[in-house]
């Protein structure tokens, strides 16, 4: 029989391939075909063979290292190879057959027919990968390709774990798998980790092992998607349902480690497929109290056991540390590792555990007086014994509270850990663990490590009571907030029940007078000079000295004074809900007087402190006045945040405390209210709420006060942000003429004035305006104002068509916004990026744009981050990575709705950016087409109103155009439909550019 096939060179049944006789085909793909094959013994194998028409090097390099990956491997839920070469071209791979289907047709099979032993055939299904993938990666190799269809299943059940052509190991096999920036795999069970790029390891096998067990769990994918785009974001951003939401029968040990092999943070799921075969043991018995931050710790007990289990001797591993730190959580991870490494492990609880085991674990051994070290360590003479203990110290310290158990720890000799609080980081990947996703969990987690020092087990704790209390809340996978975002932030937290209880334990027991005193700090917030709470609650000689020494309050010396602190932060809380609603009345009333008495001359920051306390004594018409005073010095020291704050609570105060107040003060109060609300909600990116207030406000008093100019100049940069531009103008133009030069609300007026003229299209007086600007802000002396109006100056000139002018520009404003840390600074690189992609200057752009973005998005500028993002999906376009380009394109609009500046939606960000990169660039490569249909498609997105700047860019762009294309009469048509619709003066001003007026004759 020939060696090689005769039909047009394409192997068929009834050839012979090297020493195998081809029988039948059984599979085929997009590169090879597998074909059922016959040895010269009789031997049935699966002969592989790759396609040489469509095989590329790559794809040759691929089949050469699944044949060197398999050889390496020797496991029964592993496809076992028998050889491989490459006969009259053809290369081929010969290897086990398996009689059955691969995974994803066995769950075609089980939706058609349910077999009634379904979670037991999935559990032996999962098993079989996981110690497969145990000895996968104990050989150095990740696989990087799991899915269904490279894992067969046998008649019997078990798993095979096939096609290695994608791994990666730790020698050869080290090398960068990607062809033209497309990932190999399959997208809908590759890790977030593969693709972003990052770098990946046994864990990103994991999450694919996840995203097949939630296969078989609920029969359909965990990302369900209808283009690789959405299944990228998808991956990224979005949490699966929990497979009991699909399928309520789902054994719930085989779910919770679904969705642990499936967490977005490597650092969340197991470390090891072995670690999966012991979830599997433990059958629900897995620690709720996480790991997070721990992993140099465990990475010292690791060491410690293996090499214990070399060298075959005894000692003890002390895990020490405060209360909460999570001792006995990694007490459980240690017994763990150890099951890992094969070592038997046994819990000693109230006495020694029979002789035999190795590892011996013990919690709390301080606390366990049945547990006597010497029974063991006679023990541990003939039998090697690995004592694993926990106790409690000092946070961070391994000084034990017992010097006793010390000296007896000492006979075994070994290592003590030390456990330490979790940083910040620590707490927020602690809270995402447990479902806090978005913002929510660094808003939380900063707060709680603040209040809780960063031990795991307060924070835990505190996050269960925020459940049970109703302030967060779990939707599917995920847990969000269940109350305005802001009381998270700022409301005082609800206290635990076992804190509150241990903390109301020590203050049993106090005198009246001592029970007294801490109240009045506990009203004072938890601080309190020493006098003013001596005044309110008189102490006797002696008392406060046996109060610190009882732990409950710390005194901080300052000369003569001194200031007195609650020792622990949940002891206010606790104190104050143990009042009676009369008695914080009361106690309220009695601080705010004391207060007042002493702060009546200058209240400055007290302001605030006293107002709240007028509010609960039930005063709230003594704590308007105060609470204006308060916004008015937070604007002041533009704190705009907390401006709004105050501000907001002043109108509160005045809706309760109105009729009790003169009709005229109370006017008054709330026309300032109004107005201080009105500039904050502006500050605060929302011009809609502010027009609303700065109009109400102006509606209540006279022509040209102080707060009525003001509000006048505020409400003028509102109207700009809502794009009612000729609105602005007609309000901001005579405030301009008859405002003094020397106010402090002439430079917003002003900028609000030339953004408005700007967005009209009045660019010569735009640019006028921002020249004076510019002037006036030299003379102030303030680099942020003299940055703002450059950088409005750069906006014009970009609209002008003057590029050059825009790039001086905006290179003077930036070191001016760095040097004051001005958010402002991610526009100014915004700009400056788009600016080198008109350029062509595309790394650069990319480059810049990727330090605006990323400035932008930690200061929540979201219309700076469009910007910048825009310029990364220009760049894509042009370098071809169209999917690339598309995705990010959708998270750009995806936040449109969120914006509210015209000039700066991402749409029209878009719009300007194809206009000016494409028809002014991409026309010198012969885009003509692109260039032309990219710039309509600009026109066409503009809002009828408020865009009239973008508009007139959008005709220059197409007037520029190669006028020797065959495209330019159309380009010429579009922009004389467009400069019809400009206003009058801004298409006068078009028509006489020297560079557009021939074009459009």
């Amino acid at each position: 029989m020939p060696e090689t096939p005769t039909r047009a060179g394409v192997p068929t049944a009834g050839t012979r391939v090297g020493a195998y006789l081809l029988e039948e085909q059984v599979g085929s793909g997009g590169n090879a075909r597998v074909f059922r094959a016959r040895d010269a013994s009789g031997r049935i194998v699966a002969l592989k063979l790759l396609h040489p028409g469509r095989a590329t090097a790559e794809d040759l390099k691929r089949f050469q290292r699944e044949f060197a990956s398999l050889q390496r491997l020797d496991h029964p839920n592993v496809i076992e190879v028998y050889d491989a070469s490459v006969t009259a071209g053809h290369a081929w791979l010969a290897m086990e057959f398996i009689d059955g289907c691969d995974l994803g047709g066995l769950v075609e099979r089980w939706t058609a027919s349910e077999p009634p032993d379904r979670w037991a055939r999935v559990e032996r299904i999962l098993r079989g990968l996981c110690a497969a993938l145990d000895v996968v990666h104990a050989s150095g190799v990740v696989h990087r390709d799991l899915k269904p269809t490279n894992v067969l299943v046998t008649t019997e059940g078990d798993p095979k774990l096939t096609d290695f052509g994608v791994v990666k190991g730790d020698d050869v096999f080290s090398t960068n798998l990607t062809v033209a920036g497309q990932l190999l795999g399959t997208v809908a069970f590759m890790s977030p980790e593969q693709i972003t790029g990052e770098p990946i390891d046994a864990r990103s096998d994991l999450y694919a092992l996840g995203a097949m067990l939630y296969v078989l769990l609920t029969g359909r994918r965990p990302v369900v998607a209808d283009s690789i785009a959405s299944y990228l974001a998808r991956h990224l951003a979005s949490d699966p349902p929990r497979p009991s939401e699909l399928r309520p029968d789902v054994p719930p040990t085989l779910e919770r480690i679904c969705l642990r092999l499936l967490r977005k943070d490597p650092e969340g799921r197991y470390a090891s497929a072995a670690e999966v075969l012991v979830a599997l043991e433990g059958q629900g018995t897995e620690s709720l109290v996480t790991l997070q931050g721990r992993d140099s710790a465990l990475a010292r007990c690791k060491e410690v056991l293996a090499a214990s289990q070399d060298q075959q001797v005894s000692f003890s591993l002390g895990l020490v540390g405060p209360q909460g730190v999570g001792r006995t959580a990694m007490l459980e991870a240690v017994g763990r590792q150890a099951r890992v490494l094969g070592l038997p492990v046994v819990q000693a609880r109230d006495e020694w555990p029979p002789e035999g085991p190795r590892v011996v674990l013990a919690d709390d051994l301080d606390q366990r007086e049945g547990l006597r070290l010497s029974d063991l360590t006679e023990r541990a003479m003939e039998v090697p014994t690995i004592l694993v203990w926990t106790a409690e110290a000092a946070l961070g310290s391994r000084e034990l509270k017992s010097p006793s158990l010390a000296a007896d720890l000492a006979v075994l000799g070994g290592s003590v850990v030390p456990l330490g609080a979790l940083d910040r980081s620590g707490v927020v990947a602690l809270l995402r663990e447990r479902g806090l996703s978005g913002r929510l969990g660094p808003l939380l987690g900063r707060r709680l490590c603040a209040l809780l020092g960063g031990l795991p087990g307060p924070t835990l704790e505190q996050v269960d009571t925020l459940m049970r209390e109703g302030w967060l809340r779990r939707d599917g996978p995920k847990v969000v907030a269940a109350v305005p975002i802001e009381r998270l932030k700022e409301d005082p937290l609800p206290v635990p029940e076992g804190t509150r209880k241990e903390l109301m334990g020590r203050i049993t027991g106090l005198s009246p007078e001592a029970r007294r005193f801490l109240e009045v700090v506990a009203v004072l917030g938890g601080e309190a000079s020493g006098d003013l709470a001596q005044q309110l609650a008189p102490l006797r000689t002696g008392e406060l000295d046996r109060l610190e020494h009882a732990g409950l309050v710390r005194r901080q010396e300052a000369g003569v004074e001194h200031t007195l602190r609650l020792a622990r932060p949940r002891l206010a809380r606790v104190l104050y809900e143990s009042l009676t609603p009369s008695e914080r009345v009361g106690l309220h009333r009695a601080v705010a007087e004391a207060l007042l008495a002493r702060h009546a001359r200058r209240p400055g920051a007290m302001a605030a402190v006293m107002a709240d306390h007028l509010m609960r004594a039930g005063a709230p018409e003594r704590a308007w006045p105060l609470l204006v005073q308060a916004a008015r010095r937070a604007a002041r020291r533009r704190d705009p945040a907390l401006t709004l704050r105050l501000a907001t609570r002043a109108r509160d105060a005045g809706a309760l405390g109105r009729d009790r107040l003169e009709p005229e003060e109370a006017r008054r109060l709330e026309r300032e209210t109004l107005a201080l609300r009105g500039e904050a909600l502006l500050a605060n990116r929302r011009p809609e709420e502010a027009r609303q207030a700065l109009t109400t406000s102006l509606e209540l008093g006279e022509e040209d006060d102080a707060t009525a100019t003001s509000a006048r100049s505020a409400l003028g940069a509102a109207l700009v942000a809502l794009g009612q531009a000729e609105e602005a103008v007609q309000l901001l133009h005579p405030l301009l003429l008859r405002m003094d030069p020397g106010h402090p609300s002439r430079p917003g007026a002003l900028r609000a004035y030339a953004d408005a003229l700007r967005i009209r299209g009045n660019l010569p007086e735009s640019r006028t305006s921002w020249e004076e600007g510019i002037a006036l802000a030299r003379e102030l002396g303030s680099r942020e104002t003299e940055g703002l109006f450059l950088l409005g100056l750069a906006g014009t000139a970009i609209a002008q068509g003057d590029l050059v002018g825009a790039g001086e520009a905006l290179g003077q404003a930036r070191p001016l916004l760095r040097a004051v840390r001005s958010p402002w600074e991610a526009r100014c690189l915004c700009h400056q990026s788009q600016l080198l992609l008109t350029d062509g200057h595309y790394r650069e752009a990319l480059q810049l744009a990727d330090r605006a973005a990323e400035m932008a998005q930690q200061i929540e500028d979201l219309e700076s981050w469009a910007g910048a993002m825009g310029v990364t999906v220009h760049v894509l376009e042009l370098a071809g990575r169209e999917r690339d380009a598309a995705r990010i394109r959708k998270e750009i609009i995806a936040v449109e709705a969120s914006l509210t500046t015209p000039l700066l939606a991402p749409r029209l960000q878009l719009a300007a950016q194809a206009a000016l990169a494409e028809a002014w660039h991409l026309e010198s490569a012969g885009a003509h087409f692109p260039a032309l249909g990219r710039a309509e498609e600009a026109w066409e997105l503009l809002p009828d109103e408020g865009a009239q700047g973008i508009a007139h860019l959008v005709a220059l762009a197409l007037c520029r155009l190669d006028p020797d294309t065959q495209i330019h009469g159309r380009a010429r048509d579009v922009a004389r439909e467009i400069v019809e619709e400009l206003p009058p003066d801004l298409a006068a001003s078009f028509r006489a550019r020297k560079d557009v007026a021939d074009l459009l004759q």
